[in-house]
């Protein structure tokens, strides 16, 4: 339940933060979105992987909630990847291969679409 709240709040920062660049205050928005990534990335590491290490094996016999947990946890480590590549971009770490503004547009829209599906896995197992 602690993990779903604190996930909850990080989907908040994240229309606070959307909301923020359209409003030109973009280095704000760069500073949340930052602190966004890395504190989903130390809940995935430290909450997420450990709660779910067991569950495909509890849940095995239903297939369709196995194809959407593993579609979850794929999304989710796809929207962290293209996370650090953009994070990495604007620190000129790496070379710009896809539109930036495009990636950022795509982590926002699949970081929602993988809180819904984490919502519903949850509803699943638990109620």
């Amino acid at each position: 339940m602690l993990n779903l709240i604190i996930q909850t709040l990080l989907i908040i920062i994240i229309l606070v933060s959307i909301y923020l660049v359209r409003n030109n205050k973009t280095k704000l928005h760069c500073r949340i979105m930052g602190f966004a990534l890395f504190a989903q990335l130390l809940l995935t590491i430290f909450f997420m992987y450990p709660a779910m290490s067991g569950v495909r094996s509890t849940y095995y016999f239903n297939t369709f909630f196995n194809i959407e947990l593993l579609f979850h946890h794929g999304l989710g480590l796809f929207v962290l990847l293209l996370g650090l590549y953009v994070e990495l971009l604007f620190m000129g770490r790496v070379k710009d291969i896809l539109n930036r503004f495009v990636a950022m547009k795509l982590i926002a829209a699949l970081w929602f679409l993988s809180y819904l599906l984490g919502v519903h896995l949850y509803l699943v197992m638990y109620y």
